[in-house]
Order: C-alpha cells, then structure tokens, then sequence
C-alpha cells in the first residue's frame, strides 16, 4: 500500500497466535469486540507451552527417550491447533467488526495543522497480503503550499487511549505529503491508503478499554512513554 492527491490512511493490527485452556475473562469491547480476549488466549497458549516444555524437559532423567518424544509431540501438536484456532477466530472477529465507526479527537497542537482526519473506521484485510485495522481520510484543513524538502509531511501521529484516559499505546503511520499546492478539503494520501500498527495483540488486557484515537503532533509522540 503506499503522494499526493486521494486518501485513506490505513491503521493495521498484527494477526495472533493461538487459544488456550485458560479462558480470557476480558469483556467485548465496543469498537474491537472480543479481539482483546482472543489475543489474551494467544498469550495464555504460548506460556502453557512454554511451562510445559519446560516441565518436560525436567522428566528427561525419569522417562526412556521415546515416551518424552511422544509427550513432546503431543504438546506441540496441541499448540498447533491452539495457534490455527486463535488465528481463525481473530480473522472472524475482524470481520465481524469492519466497518464500525472508531472515535477520534485531536490534541489542541494538532488542530494547528493544515491537515485533518475526517473518518476513523474499523477496517478488514483486502487480501491475503493485507492486514487488518483502520481507515482513516485525511484532508487538507486549509490552503497551503509545501515549497522545499524541508517542509515535506512523512508522517501522521495519533496515540490509542482508554476509557480513563491513559494511553495504551503510540503509533505514525508513513505518507508523503510532497512539494506543491493544496486547496482545502483536498485528499492528502492515495486511496488505497498507508498501513500503520494497531497492536491490540500487544498487551490486549490494555486493549479491553480502548476508547479510541487521539491524533497529535511528531513533538508531543516523542513525549509520550509507552512501557
């Protein structure tokens, strides 16, 4: 995906990996439904192989080499299956919520741009090739002229916020706004869009309150610290 005149902006998330036998106990979210609690489960799958790799590896001095190769065999077996469940079940899920409207606000320094987002949705992948996330239009705010290299746009800047407040996570997605002339309400970047990371696979039990998207200046993301 990838300046001049048109444009949705791509916000992408990153597929997951599995189920698991400990249930996640994250409640549905209003803009990213039940993908919280599906990548929890991807988590909670990926440390009960780890534990039981590990518990396995301990039994190597009492069991003959063949039973810990079928134990072994077993335990990955079932992670395979976990893995193609959570990856199926996240698919479906953004299915599920392609479309929905996401809100967004913007910091008072960013409403000093000559740029805006005027649409902010939930989005599925295109093909195979594509990841899922949001779609955003982004639109000249004002008239304005880029003259030199200098003042070139290479970047937009949001944060992900939670229902109190905090920030879950920060992000920029790539674009060239290039050297020329624009008129008000013109599109910013091609329709096809950029993609940028929603990474509700990253501690997705932050994601469980997510409230939507801030948009704020390249000065104030460098601010931001995101443990």
């Amino acid at each position: 995906m990838t300046a001049c005149l048109a444009g949705v902006v791509l916000f992408s998330g990153c597929g997951g990996g599995s189920g698991s036998s400990t249930k996640s106990g994250l409640k549905s979210n209003e803009y990213l439904g039940k993908l919280p609690a599906i990548y929890q489960e991807s988590d909670f799958a990926v440390k009960d192989y780890n534990e039981k790799m590990v518990e396995l590896k301990g039994k190597v001095q009492k069991y003959d080499a063949q039973k810990i190769e079928n134990e072994r065999q077993k335990i990955r077996q079932k992670r395979r299956e976990r893995a193609e469940k959570s990856t199926a079940d996240a698919k479906a899920e953004w299915e599920k919520i392609a479309g929905r409207d996401v809100p967004f606000t913007f910091s008072e320094e960013f409403k000093k741009l000559n740029y805006e987002v005027t649409s902010l949705k939930i989005r599925k992948a295109a093909s195979e090739f594509d990841t899922e996330g949001m779609s955003a239009i982004v639109v000249a705010k004002n008239d304005f002229k880029i003259s030199n290299y200098g003042q070139i746009i290479r970047a937009i800047y949001y944060k992900a916020v939670a229902k109190d407040g905090s920030v879950i996570n920060k992000n920029s997605i790539l674009l060239t706004i290039g050297i020329k002339s624009y008129t008000k309400g013109e599109l910013l970047t091609p329709e096809e869009g950029f993609p940028a990371v929603l990474q509700v696979h990253y501690k997705p039990e932050m994601w469980a309150d997510f409230a939507g998207i801030e948009f704020i200046t390249e000065e104030e993301y460098h601010k931001i610290t995101v443990e």
